[in-house]
């Protein structure tokens, strides 16, 4: 049992540490003063993937938004629907930079939203990828 402890706690640290680092471009840091972009998850009209890293989701408003799974999310590549929650607390409100977890596959697995597209990032999604 003990030889699994200091591994387990350097995988852990090492996570920590990563998940604080500065990102170069700034993506993904709002500022206190910048509201963040929402969406309703139970308002979600289409969605597709990019493997099983990547969610695109268009909400009803028209926008795009990027979650991005902490790990393998089994089954999302192949999902023909899915179920998305927020993670904290019972509301169907998420933003960027909220966790959610999203049922496509035997388990559901945590993914960031990331951030909303533009119109020019959405258009320059391939085909298979564009919501």
């Amino acid at each position: 049992m003990r030889r699994f402890v200091a591994p387990a706690c350097a995988v852990l640290g090492s996570a920590i540490l990563v998940s604080c680092a500065p990102n170069a471009n700034g993506a993904g840091v709002a500022s206190p003063d910048t509201p963040r972009a929402c969406f309703q998850a139970d308002q979600v009209q289409n969605f597709r993937t990019d493997g099983t890293q990547t969610l695109y989701v268009r909400a009803i408003d028209r926008q795009v938004y990027e979650l991005n799974a902490s790990g393998f999310c089994r089954g999302l590549d192949a999902a023909t629907g899915i179920a998305i929650r927020a993670q904290a607390g019972s509301g169907s409100r998420l933003c960027t930079g909220d966790w959610a977890l999203i049922g496509a596959g035997p388990e559901p697995c945590r993914a960031r939203v990331a951030r909303v597209l533009t119109a020019t990032e959405v258009e320059a999604l391939p085909s298979r990828n564009r919501p």
